[in-house]
């Protein structure tokens, strides 16, 4: 039997995997081990497999169980040190859908109540930011402002970006803990 990605296809020998499997009480566990059974699958370690993986909920279906947040969570801090950046973890959040772009997005889901974590680009215009502010203020939600070394539009991979949500409460503490541990 061999040990190709969930998701993409490729082989174990081409690239390094996450071997995830069920363990007895039936909860969803993961290693990088390469042992295959019947209750086993690979994925590439990976942010675009990773976060294909959550958005589509394959590993649900191919395990046939749900599989929690924190797993997920965990695999993403044990991707390579390049990929363990404040920009990685936001652009996991948005292809995982636990994140609204642009401001008019921002302001609806804060009216409904939904965000946990306002991130705003240091390029935002001042309109923005006042509008922004005022409606984090109502709401009492946290603002960051992001200004790391890649761009907020580009961490989202969205033109014109200026202001993220992120509407899940472990992604945002997550992001609130590495942005604010930055360095100005």
């Amino acid at each position: 039997m061999l040990s190709q990605c969930l998701v993409c296809g490729s082989e174990a020998a081409d690239r390094p995997m996450f071997r995830i499997y069920r363990v007895p009480g039936g909860r969803p566990a993961w290693d990088f081990g390469t042992a295959v059974s019947d209750e086993t699958v690979f994925l590439c370690k990976t942010v675009d497999c990773l976060s294909r993986a959550k958005t589509g909920q394959v590993l649900e279906r191919a395990l046939g169980a749900p599989v929690p947040a924190p797993l997920f969570l965990s695999m993403a801090k044990a991707l390579a040190p390049e990929h363990a950046s404040a920009e990685a973890l936001l652009g996991f959040a948005v292809r995982s859908r636990k994140a609204v772009l642009g401001a008019t997005a921002v302001l609806e889901a804060a009216t409904r109540k939904k965000l946990r974590l306002i991130i705003l680009s240091k390029n935002a215009g001042p309109s923005t930011r006042s509008r922004i502010g005022r409606m984090a203020q109502r709401y009492g939600l946290p603002v960051r402002v992001h200004g790391g070394s890649v761009s907020l539009e580009e961490a989202c991979r969205k033109p014109n970006c200026v202001c993220v949500g992120i509407v899940d409460p472990r992604f945002a503490a997550r992001l609130m803990r590495m942005l604010d541990g930055r360095t100005a």
